[in-house]
């Protein structure tokens, strides 16, 4: 089997232990993923490992939620307001 690969499905259960045992937040997932990436591309510098599973690796988006928008009868009473 490719070390590689081995270590790259470690780096997975890894994450996904983190997210479902211990309830990270995504932004905190993606920080710890962004942290396993930085470190194997170090080990392939230094010549520690033959390739990058970090490079790979898939990190989940930092939550962005969409603003708070007015409703249709709230936007009206502004637009009377401003005009009266």
């Amino acid at each position: 089997m490719d070390p590689t690969l081995s270590l790259d499905e470690a780096i997975q259960r890894y994450l996904e232990h983190l997210s479902i045992e211990r309830g990270l937040a995504k932004n905190t997932l993606a920080a710890y993923g962004a942290d396993l990436a930085a470190f194997t591309a170090w080990a392939v510098r230094r010549g520690l490992m033959a390739a990058d599973p970090g490079a790979l690796l898939g990190t989940p988006k930092a939550a962005r939620p969409l603003p708070e928008v007015l409703r249709a009868d709230e936007a009206a009473r502004l637009v009377d307001a401003v005009e009266g």
